[in-house]
């Protein structure tokens, strides 16, 4: 990861997620003019950074760089397509993952767009929910 003044310095570079953090306005008509250009090559996200508010982040990656792909990837390479999956989600960018999962467990702060595919809704992300989910879930300790 490396800041760049200017993006066209890195048109050359093998890019695997692009992520720039603006304001929303502009950053939402960068999207849509990514979007035009690209043709379904690529996907974004441009959302609102609930941890810092007011500012946008618009992710631009490949179609195939995605938490479901990856996933996918994964688990046919270690044998694991008959294994329950269980993933996690907040944003927008889950959504996907979160559509093929078994378990599909979202924090109580994420988007409502987010919780409509999840599963369960669990205590927010500052509360350690995850991780209190996770302990609870394999050792039934509270």
């Amino acid at each position: 990861m490396r800041l760049v003044d200017d993006v066209r310095q890195s048109f050359h570079d093998k890019v695997i997620r692009l992520t720039i953090i603006g304001r929303g306005g502009p950053l939402q008509e960068l999207e849509g003019a990514i979007k035009t250009r690209c043709n379904g090559a690529v996907e974004t996200h441009c959302f609102e950074n609930w941890y810092s508010p007011g500012w946008y982040w618009l992710t631009v990656h490949d179609e195939k760089a995605t938490k479901d792909q990856a996933i996918r990837i994964v688990m046919r390479e270690w044998g694991l397509e008959g294994s329950e999956l269980v993933v996690f989600g907040d944003g927008d960018n889950d959504i996907r993952m979160l559509q093929m999962a078994d378990r599909a467990i979202v924090v109580s702060n994420a988007t409502d767009e987010v919780k409509r595919h999840a599963t369960e809704v669990i205590g927010s992300n500052n509360e350690d929910s995850v991780a209190k989910f996770i302990r609870e879930d394999w050792t039934g300790a509270a």
